[in-house]
């Protein structure tokens, strides 16, 4: 048989048993904080990688640099992309505070994050008769056409970009002279 306690003996049983338990996940707590601190230690060093004095630094899957006191991403490296082949001048003064204007399928993505701070605005187009969209003309506007081919052209104020990300980070390098 259990013996009767007092309301006092209760109390102070709950307490201890409170008291046991916050001292156990405050133990656990700070253990896994320090093993999370030892464990993570190696993964601190940064993948670098420099490129005509220009320094990337690799964070998540992408290569940072501040250019100009700029910074820019990108997928690739520019020794990854200076294969592609570039026909043509490129001019980042072309794009200075001007409508630039994107055609075809592509990753715009890039090309907006790095460009996006110097034009005016960007919207999609088209070359020719199309629903719901402008048409433009290579002459007057500035307008990136995504092609099916692995190099860049340019041709009067339109730049054709084969190649996918990597064409648009080889064009990104040439328009801000690092390749």
């Amino acid at each position: 048989m259990r013996r009767i306690k007092t309301k006092i003996e209760i109390e102070k049983e709950s307490r201890r048993n409170q008291m046991i338990v916050g001292g156990v996940l405050i133990v656990l707590l700070v253990v896994s904080i320090a093993g999370y601190g030892f464990l993570n230690q190696g993964n601190n060093k940064l993948e670098k990688a420099m490129y005509n004095g220009v320094e990337f630094v690799k964070q998540s899957d992408r290569w940072y640099a501040k250019i100009g006191g700029v910074d820019f991403l990108f997928q690739y490296l520019p020794g990854e992309v200076e294969n592609i082949s570039v026909y043509g001048n490129l001019n980042l003064q072309n794009y200075v505070n001007k409508p630039l204007y994107f055609s075809g399928d592509g990753d715009r993505n890039e090309i907006i994050y790095n460009l996006g701070r110097y034009v005016e605005r960007y919207q999609d187009a088209c070359l020719d008769e199309c629903e719901d969209l402008p048409v433009k003309n290579c002459s007057v506007d500035n307008v990136i056409i995504f092609s099916e081919d692995d190099s860049i052209r340019s041709v009067q104020n339109c730049v054709f970009i084969g190649g996918g990300v990597k064409g648009s980070d080889a064009f990104l390098y040439r328009l801000f002279g690092i390749i």
